[in-house]
């Protein structure tokens, strides 16, 4: 979970479904749904054998609140618009493997 500097909204990662959810602090309400916005393959992720796939295992935005970084246990980052509502970049399998935590340097894109 994380929450935009200018303090309008809340963002949380779903583990069940692999969703990010934006809900704003004024009215409580979910304002928009990046839908399975990491590979959530439930036979896989509830399994004995991979309990990994697709977990998003951190989130974080920009200081000027243009961006949304996720990154799964699989090691995928994305990068996320929330001023379009879309998805600008994906690196698939970050050669660090899982990631926990995110600390990000913005410049620009």
């Amino acid at each position: 979970m994380t929450v935009t500097n200018d303090k309008k909204y809340v963002i949380t990662a779903w583990l069940s479904s692999g969703d990010i959810r934006i809900h704003s602090v004024s009215t409580k309400k979910e304002v928009h749904t990046f839908k399975r916005a990491h590979s959530c393959n439930h036979k896989e992720f509830y399994g004995a054998k991979s309990y990994d796939t697709g977990r998003i295992t951190s989130i974080g935005v920009s200081p000027d609140d243009r961006w949304l970084v996720s990154a799964d246990a699989t090691g995928q980052v994305k990068v996320w618009d929330l001023q379009n509502l879309k998805e600008i970049y994906s690196k698939e399998k970050h050669q660090a493997g899982n990631l926990c935590d995110l600390c990000c340097y913005f410049t620009s894109f």
